[in-house]
């Protein structure tokens, strides 16, 4: 922080520090660090940095199912219509994804995204319930075009719930649809309220 003086005013007038660089967010979402990153956007780091391939960096802690650091960009002010260079909105990438946990800490206000952006919640409910329908394998299957096997292991979705993740032609989808649609509906006012997935948003 740089400080000077008007010696006629007797005035001494403060220059703030500049925010860290959009390249320090970046390391820091990649690293799934969401201790730094906290820090960084606390000192007024852009909560839309982009890499050098122009990914926000929501798009991209999405994509690494990093689900702190995607609640923590969110709250910070992330924009959710900020697209990579795929074109796909961060909810999207999340319903796509098959992780209710990322799905959660994208729509991190549920009542703010009903009164602003139901649209894309209805959207994104007919694209989780396109997923539940259709299957995680056949959908990968279709999507990707491969032939082959398709890997099935177990990973967590967040602290307390583990969740199948299927993998095939370079693409990793986790099988949490039907908790998606059910917590979409509910954002939605579209089922009787209850706890959810979402900590009761």
């Amino acid at each position: 922080m740089d400080a000077s003086i008007d010696a006629g005013a007797g005035v001494v007038a403060v220059t703030p520090p500049a925010p860290p660089p959009a390249s320090e967010v970046i390391c820091a979402v990649r690293a799934d660090d969401a201790h730094t990153v906290e820090a960084l956007l606390s000192a007024g780091a852009d909560p839309d940095a982009r890499d050098e391939h122009g990914t926000p960096a929501l798009c991209l802690a999405i994509e690494m199912y990093a689900v702190e650091v995607v609640g923590l960009l969110a709250t910070h002010g992330a924009d959710p219509d900020r697209c990579g260079p795929d074109g796909v909105r961060p909810l999207r990438k999340a319903v796509d994804s098959g992780s209710p946990a990322l799905v959660g800490a994208t729509v991190h206000n549920t009542a703010e995204w009903r009164r602003h952006r139901e649209a894309e919640l209805l959207e994104a409910r007919s694209l989780a319930r396109h997923w539940y329908e259709t299957g995680v394998e056949a959908e990968l299957r279709r999507r990707t075009g491969g032939q082959g096997a398709v890997t099935r292991t177990h990973a967590q979705d967040d602290e307390y719930t583990g969740i199948d993740e299927f993998s095939l032609g370079g693409a990793t989808v986790r099988d949490g649809h039907a908790a998606i649609l059910t917590d979409l509906e509910k954002a939605l006012g579209l089922r009787p309220p209850s706890r959810s997935c979402w900590n009761g948003r």
